[in-house]
C-alpha cells in the first residue's frame, strides 16, 4: 500500500473531479480501493487546509516615527529592534529570506 500525504490525497480528489470518470473508474485506473478513497475524502474534508508557508517577512513598525521600535516576524520568531538603522534591519531581513 502506498502512503500518501493529505496534500497528495487532495490532488487525487481534484484529478478525479476533473477526469469526468466515476469514482469506481478513477480508482480502478489509479489502482485505488474505492471505499478507502471515499473514507480519505471524508476524513480530509473535516480537516482545515494548512496555510502555505510564506517566504515573505512581515515587518511591523508605526509610520512617521523615525526612532520607533521595529518588530520582525519570521516563521514564529519575533526579533525586536529599537533605535536601529533601517539598512541594518534590511540586511537582517535579506539574510533570513
Amino acid at each position: 500500500m502506498t502512503r500518501r500525504t493529505p496534500e497528495q490525497w487532495r490532488i487525487l480528489f481534484a484529478e478525479h473531479q476533473a477526469s469526468g470518470l466515476t469514482q469506481a473508474q478513477f480508482c480502478q485506473q489509479q489502482g485505488l480501493c474505492p471505499k478507502y478513497f471515499s473514507l480519505r475524502r471524508r476524513q480530509l474534508s473535516r480537516l482545515p487546509d494548512k496555510a502555505p508557508v510564506s517566504r515573505f517577512i512581515q515587518v511591523q513598525s508605526p509610520k512617521y516615527e523615525s526612532a520607533a521600535p521595529v518588530s520582525l516576524y519570521y516563521h514564529g520568531v519575533v526579533i525586536h529592534f529599537t533605535q536601529t538603522d533601517a539598512s541594518f534591519i534590511a540586511d537582517v531581513a535579506k539574510a533570513l529570506a
